[in-house]
């Protein structure tokens, strides 16, 4: 086998190579737009559920679209009216000190809000602690991003031992 032969068959694996590398790269940063409205529904019947729910139940995902309408609602000029504003003050009179050292620049916001007490006490209701739900992918995704790895890597061995 003459040298010009050798050199199309490397190139047309290198070339396969990036190919699966760069499938492997991209399904891992795709997000699905169905799994994001359902964590925003999740969301809006989370706060729709009042004290009775933030105390029993731990929070859906906070996503890049979350943070940003938390945001957008501490900017509110009526957090009276706001879910997230609410919550938000619940979760801060759980332990001022340490949500104002974990949330430095929301704490002081949300510490100036003034809301209207309600003629009755809210029971005192202990609050479970919360699981952290990290999103995780899909096992496509993974299978097509160890498939690149172990790819590269024998790609990466066998241009060391040929070297």
């Amino acid at each position: 086998m003459n040298g010009f032969k050798n050199r199309l068959g490397q190139s047309a694996r290198r070339c396969w190579d990036m190919r699966v590398l760069i499938a492997g790269v991209l399904a891992l940063g795709m997000t699905s737009p169905t799994r994001a409205s359902s964590i925003q529904t999740r969301w809006d019947n989370f706060l729709a559920g009042g004290v009775t729910e933030w105390a029993s139940t731990p929070p859906p995902p906070i996503t890049l679209q979350i943070k940003i309408e938390i945001a957008q609602a501490l900017e509110s000029t009526s957090p009276s009216t706001n879910l997230f504003d609410q919550y938000l003050h619940w979760r801060r009179n759980l332990d001022p000190t340490r949500f104002d050292h974990y949330h430095p620049i929301e704490g002081p916001i949300i510490a100036g809000f003034t809301f209207p007490s309600t003629s009755t006490p809210d029971p005192v209701i202990n609050p479970q602690p919360q699981k952290i739900n990290t999103p995780e992918p899909g096992s496509m995704t993974l299978a097509l991003g160890l498939i690149g790895a172990g790819v590269w890597w024998r790609r990466r061995s066998q241009r060391g031992l040929t070297a």
